[in-house]
């Protein structure tokens, strides 16, 4: 499915990292590839790059920028660093990781854009710091893995001195209108895109999320522009 990206952006390398706590731990630190080439050689080719990466933003984050300040080092015992180091050494012996090869040490840079889908914030604690981070993150007052590594953050500041979008969807108004509140009191900053409904929401109804409010995957969209 992500490979239609090449199709709606030809020409472009896109760089995806998936990360979240429900990644398996035997796909943590692997990376797949799809190149995409046109037939009639009208128009260059593109390439898809996926990389996942199983626990929370907040903590993988704060384990790749820790891993590039000190590179040379091997004295950390912080999980979020351990769990970065041996993501070159997983090994793919199953079925399951066919396809999929180790992935770079570090993520390259600080993110163009940051979605997360059917994200259910007020259900997940685990949100509230990951939360403060991205806005850190999109205030560029957090070091990047790539800046640390280089040592020091005036790289990332040349690179990306625009804004970046940090997108939610959930599956109705009532879950959306909590996030807005939860953003409010968590963070001291209400999101700029306020619920809005989706116009590529799922047309399949979706149950069992507790309110007799239409529900949809990724039926409303809000966050921070």
């Amino acid at each position: 499915m992500l490979s239609e990206l090449l199709l709606l952006l030809p020409g472009r390398h896109l760089h995806i990292h998936m990360i979240g706590p429900d990644v398996p731990d035997a796909l943590h630190g692997r990376t797949t590839r799809t190149e995409c080439c046109s037939s009639d050689g009208a128009a260059p080719g593109g390439s898809l790059t996926v990389n996942l990466w199983s626990g929370c933003f907040h903590e993988l984050w704060q384990g790749w920028v820790h891993q590039g300040s000190s590179s040379s080092s091997s004295s950390s015992s912080s999980s979020s660093s351990g769990r970065v180091a041996a993501a070159t050494q997983v090994c793919s012996n199953s079925g399951e990781n066919e396809g999929w090869q180790a992935a770079e040490l570090l993520p390259p840079a600080r993110p163009h854009l940051v979605l997360a889908l059917n994200a259910g914030l007020p259900a997940a604690p685990s949100w509230m710091p990951t939360l403060k981070q991205l806005l850190l993150l999109a205030d560029n007052a957090l070091m990047c893995p790539a800046a640390a590594l280089a040592g020091g953050v005036q790289q990332q500041q040349q690179q990306h001195d625009q804004g970046l979008p940090i997108l939610f969807s959930d599956y109705n108004e009532e879950a959306a209108v909590r996030s807005q509140q939860l953003a409010l009191q968590a963070c001291g900053r209400g999101f700029t895109l306020g619920p809005t409904l989706n116009p590529w929401r799922q047309p399949m109804p979706a149950s069992g999320h507790g309110t007799a409010l239409p529900s949809s995957a990724s039926a409303y969209l809000f966050g921070w522009l």
